[in-house]
């Protein structure tokens, strides 16, 4: 009785296994297209004159916006190394937002979803960043640890996509978190074209935006603009993708 006993349980775990392994996972390429925000036509004052501003960021100008569509989430581990077959982020985690990848490599990332897909995403544009980043939400020091990761609440780490209060257009982490590389390339120039830094390296220098979870509140502010050689990796800029 005790052998055939010993016999019966040892079928279970193959018949568990076999139930187990029969369960597909979501394509994360699939979910992208859910994810995406309309964002309205429209127009807005781009820019700040405050006393916490950069010298790039003068004039306040107007700016008028097409509609496009923005992720409502940073691209993260899982997506990249999808697309990719490796996962180059300091900070491992698959929803964690991916980080330690160039503007160059977000170039090749988004080059192969689109011939995967068959899509036409893209990065946003400087302009279309701060455009729908004025719409969601004016951030200040009263509501910033509601909706971002940054120095005060982040324990010097990035945290998982989606875990902060989305703004008024459902964007997740816009502020805080990882910086957002956008399209638009650095020039050194303020908006009213006048030469404000220079830029030293032979290398163009592309634009990110949004803060990080490194970031004191003020570089949390949506008008501010930061900007690095467009082949350099940093564990606090990431990005999100437009159509």
């Amino acid at each position: 009785m005790i052998s055939s006993i010993k016999r019966i349980t040892k079928v279970y775990p193959l018949i568990y296994l076999v139930v187990f392994t029969g369960i597909s996972c979501t394509n994360p390429c699939d979910l992208i297209s859910e994810e995406m925000i309309e964002i309205p036509s429209g127009v807005f004052m781009m820019g700040c004159e405050s006393s916490n501003a950069d010298l790039d960021e003068y004039p306040v100008h107007n700016v008028e916006v097409q509609s496009f569509r923005l992720c409502k989430f940073e691209v993260d581990q899982t997506l990249w190394k999808s697309i990719m077959g490796r996962n180059p982020s300091y900070h491992k985690g698959g929803n964690l937002p991916v980080e330690m990848v160039s503007h160059y490599d977000v170039e090749s990332f988004i080059s192969k979803l689109n011939k995967k897909t068959g899509k036409k995403y893209r990065l946003p544009t400087e302009i279309e960043w701060e455009y729908a980043a004025c719409l969601g939400t004016i951030v200040g020091n009263n509501q910033l640890d509601d909706i971002a990761w940054f120095e005060s609440n982040s324990n010097g780490e990035s945290h998982p996509i989606g875990q902060k209060c989305p703004d008024a257009l459902g964007l997740y982490d816009l502020v805080g978190n990882v910086n957002e590389w956008v399209a638009d390339f650095y020039e050194g120039k303020n908006y009213s074209g006048d030469l404000v830094s220079t830029i030293d390296s032979v290398e163009r220098e592309s634009i990110f935006r949004g803060g990080a979870f490194n970031c004191e509140p003020k570089y949390c502010r949506i008008s501010n603009r930061n900007h690095v050689r467009s082949d350099m990796r940093n564990y606090a800029i990431g990005f999100r993708l437009a159509e």
